[in-house]
This record gives structure tokens, C-alpha cells and sequence, in this order.
């Protein structure tokens, strides 16, 4: 006679509420493409997890160029996603952030409403726009 071992999972083991913030990035990589006709498109790139860190790189994306790609952020995180660091470009962005004890490096996060915000602001920053707007133009049918 064997006996069976039984199932120990727990009912709702399968359901989650968490959104982890490359899912966010995809899904702001989609808006872009449809903002600029499909001229300049976000990719993420990510990087095969080590000593438990998550690592994810926004990229701008020029099709019409040679698939031209410019880094324009990285994230990192452990598996509790929270706190999120974020390694920007462009020096300008920690001014933004107000970060005087990451200048240089990172700026960290501790939920997904900051992550949220920030990425309002990077987005929105004006050295995103100037390179956007630039790839834009090269990227223009003649």
C-alpha cells in the first residue's frame, strides 16, 4: 500500500496583486511607440539575475536607424522589488530628484507610487525629450 502525499500548497498560492516594475517599463515602452508613430520605440533589456539583484536597462529604439539603441535608464532590484534603485543617463536627472546622497550614482525608490513619479520625471525631463526629439528627426522618411 502507498501512501499518497497530499497537496500542501496553499488555495490562492497562484494569485497576486504585485506589478513588478519591468512590467511597468514594458508597458510605457508600448505608450512610446504610439506617441511617435512608431519612429522611436522603448526596449528593455535585461540582465541574467546575480547575487539576487534584478537589472533592467530602458532603451530608446531608432527602427529606421539601424535599430539604433540609446540607454536611457537602468533599474535594479532583489526579488522584493522595493527599494528600486535607478541608475539614470544623465547627471541633469539627479537635480530632478533632489538626491544629494545619490548624486553620481543612483536614486532609490521604496514603492511603486515613487517609481511611478520618477518615471514622470524621466520621462518628462528635458534630456529625454532632446533625444527623443533628435532620433525622431533622423528617423523622418525623405
Amino acid at each position: 500500500m502507498t501512501d499518497s502525499i497530499p497537496n500542501l500548497w496553499p488555495n490562492d498560492i497562484g494569485n497576486s496583486t504585485l506589478r513588478a516594475p519591468v512590467v511597468i517599463l514594458r508597458e510605457q515602452a508600448k505608450f512610446l511607440g504610439t506617441y511617435t508613430n512608431k519612429l522611436v520605440m522603448g526596449c528593455i533589456q535585461s540582465v541574467p539575475p546575480k547575487n539576487n539583484q534584478f537589472s533592467y536597462t530602458f532603451c530608446l529604439i531608432a527602427p529606421i536607424l539601424n535599430q539604433y539603441q540609446f540607454p536611457l535608464f537602468t533599474i535594479s532590484h532583489d526579488i522584493d522589488f522595493y527599494p528600486l534603485k535607478v541608475f539614470p543617463r544623465f547627471e541633469e536627472l539627479f537635480q530632478i530628484f533632489n538626491s544629494d546622497d545619490d548624486i553620481g550614482t543612483h536614486v532609490e525608490v521604496y514603492s511603486e507610487p515613487e517609481f511611478i513619479d520618477l518615471l514622470i520625471k524621466l520621462f518628462s525631463s528635458p534630456e529625454t525629450r532632446r533625444v527623443i526629439h533628435a532620433l525622431m528627426a533622423q528617423s523622418q522618411p525623405s
